[in-house]
């Protein structure tokens, strides 16, 4: 399998909910790591047991992929259940490299929406 299908793959299990088929995306020598936490998750046993085991795994939705060769970058939007009913919104950034056809390592990055600033209305545009 080349790059773009491994990292297509895995995204499209993540967005169907399907750790499983998620998992076989990954490398042997799999790691993640979250650099806000200091977490890193090692192999992809760990990892099926991480999602598996998550109180609120949230609902994905991919946005965008681009890369080229062994190095990818994929955006993402991740809703969170919340115990008030209103998901909790996230915007991702997932960098990936990939050997042998599957997922070597990702480095993921999470941040919560905001506002923008008022004093800069007038120098910015809105993106959705």
């Amino acid at each position: 399998m080349d790059a773009p299908a491994a990292i297509a793959g895995y995204w499209d299990a993540l967005e169907r909910n399907d750790l499983g088929q998620a998992a076989s995306f990954l490398h042997d020598a799999f790691t993640e790591d979250w650099p806000q936490s200091g977490e890193r998750i090692v192999g992809v046993e760990n990892w099926l047991a991480m999602v598996t085991r998550h109180p609120t795994f949230p609902a994905v939705s991919r946005v965008s992929h681009e890369g080229r060769e062994d190095l990818w970058v994929s955006r993402a939007h991740y809703d969170y259940p919340t115990e008030e009913g209103e998901p909790a919104p996230y915007e991702v950034c997932a960098i990936q490299w990939v050997r042998d056809g599957k997922i070597l390592r990702i480095v993921e990055y999470f941040g919560a929406p905001f506002e923008p600033a008022a004093w800069r209305a007038d120098i910015i545009e809105r993106i959705t």
